[in-house]
């Protein structure tokens, strides 16, 4: 969950290959970023991130977790980062309720 000002703004998942995974849950994920970790602790150096941007309804448990109604309007990025070990990472949900369009 990434949160803007206390409010929460997206749901993120993260898939790791087990090994890295048992590792990486023995860290405070609150205050380091998955990626970071695996970069500077771990050494998987980033090689290449591919992305893709898709409109879709908010799923039940990422609606609840960003407090928005089932199905509201958000997006999906999903984030394939090439690594020494495939890693994929995806947001789900980034809601657009409530965010200003104003330039």
């Amino acid at each position: 969950m990434r949160l803007a000002d206390g409010i929460p703004l997206s749901f993120d998942e993260t898939f790791l290959p087990l090994e890295i995974g048992k590792k990486i849950i023995t860290n405070n994920l609150k205050v380091e970023p998955i990626f970071s970790l695996l970069e500077r602790k771990y050494d998987v150096p980033l090689i290449e991130a591919e992305y893709k941007l898709d409109a879709v309804p908010a799923e039940t448990e990422v609606a609840a977790a960003l407090k928005v109604k089932h199905a509201a309007r958000s997006f999906a990025l999903s984030e394939l980062r090439t690594r020494q070990a495939a890693v994929q990472s995806i947001t789900k949900g980034c809601t657009t309720e409530g965010i200003s369009s104003s330039s």
